[in-house]
């Protein structure tokens, strides 16, 4: 059974806008008119934001495998890693993909190969996902799922809308299942969109496009490029900014605000104009708190502090980092009532 354009568009998941391009699906995490609205044509931001992370296919199906060709493919991240995961049941099952060792330039388009792909399928029905690159844009052709009599599209729970920099975009993250944000997205069942942009700060920028989907919770998570570039009252302007534009897109969707979480130099007792890393939380939280539909986060309770959970010993979390990040960011929803939601109780 190979996908036509209107079956993709309900196979698929986490995307704003799915269209053909020369006979190869395109998806569009930002859409045109939100990508412009927010950032020049050829800014480093502009150029990340053509990335799929949190794009997947999720269906359930009797297919005995399932193949595809990766065309028109790019990526502007420093990080080599464009891969896919493919979950049986809500379990990782196959990971495919390209990792190179080493860095890429940034901040410039990088064309990458042509490539086909096809992953064996257990036997009868069951759930098939598939994650995408999270850190390349990837247009797909020829999806098939091969040998299946039927699909149909995975039920969602609820709608996860996230805003982020480079973490909540996935840098660092090999397998592109693992993203924090998309582990605590498939433990509540929920849709997710994710709008982490690498190096992103808390600017109102990101939202101006508007027309972004309707949610039933909605998680932000910034600062921490932030840090080190600007002053107290520029920053404090930035993020008073971004939350009236997102209390007005948003004004009565259940929001949690998750502070910076630690990075290795925080123990080294890093002071800029800001003050130290702890009083930039501090100065978030107090702006978050005076909108009632906010609940503040601690970052600095998100990660173990050992240098093991970084991929470059300093900032961005690798796998087991974002694994740690979603058991506690979940346990946090648990804890404060997101999670089941009150209608499924």
């Amino acid at each position: 059974m190979k996908l036509t354009l209107e079956e993709a568009r309900t196979a698929f998941s986490g995307f704003q806008e799915l269209r053909d391009h020369h006979g190869a699906f395109l998806f569009e995490r930002f859409t045109p008119a939100q990508r412009d609205a927010a950032w020049e044509a050829g800014h480093r931001y502009h150029l990340r934001s053509f990335s799929v992370s949190g794009v997947c296919l999720d269906v359930i199906t009797d297919a005995d495998a399932l193949s595809f060709d990766q065309v028109n493919a790019w990526m502007s991240a420093k990080r080599p890693y464009v891969n896919y995961d493919l979950y049986i049941d809500g379990v990782l099952y196959d990971h495919k993909g390209v990792a190179r060792e080493g860095v890429f330039p940034g901040n410039v388009r990088k064309e990458l190969p042509e490539l086909s792909y096809r992953f064996e399928l257990p036997a009868g029905e069951k759930r098939v996902t598939l994650y995408l690159p999270e850190l390349a844009h990837v247009e797909l052709k020829n999806v098939e799922l091969e040998g299946a009599r039927f699909f149909t599209p995975w039920r969602y729970d609820g709608t996860l809308v996230a805003f982020g920099d480079s973490i909540t975009e996935g840098t660092e993250v090999r397998y592109a299942g693992m993203v924090y944000i998309e582990q605590v997205a498939r433990l509540m069942n929920y849709k997710l969109y994710d709008f982490g942009i690498g190096g992103d700060r808390f600017t109102p920028h990101v939202l101006n496009g508007g027309g972004f989907p309707k949610a039933d919770l909605v998680t932000v998570a910034l600062g921490t490029n932030d840090f080190a570039r600007t002053d107290k009252e520029t920053f404090l302007n930035g993020v008073k900014g971004f939350l009236k534009r997102l209390h007005e897109l948003y004004p009565d969707t259940p929001t949690v605000l998750i502070t910076p979480v630690w990075r290795m130099k925080e123990q080294d007792g890093e002071v800029y104009a800001l003050g130290s890393f702890q009083e930039m939380r501090d100065l978030i939280r107090r702006e978050a708190e005076r909108y009632p539909t906010i609940t503040v986060a601690p970052g600095e309770k998100m990660l173990p502090r050992t240098a093991e959970v970084l991929w470059d010993g300093t900032l961005h979390p690798n796998d087991f980092g974002n694994t740690q990040y979603a058991l506690r960011l979940f346990g946090f929803l648990v804890d404060r009532g997101f999670y089941p939601r009150k209608e499924n109780k």
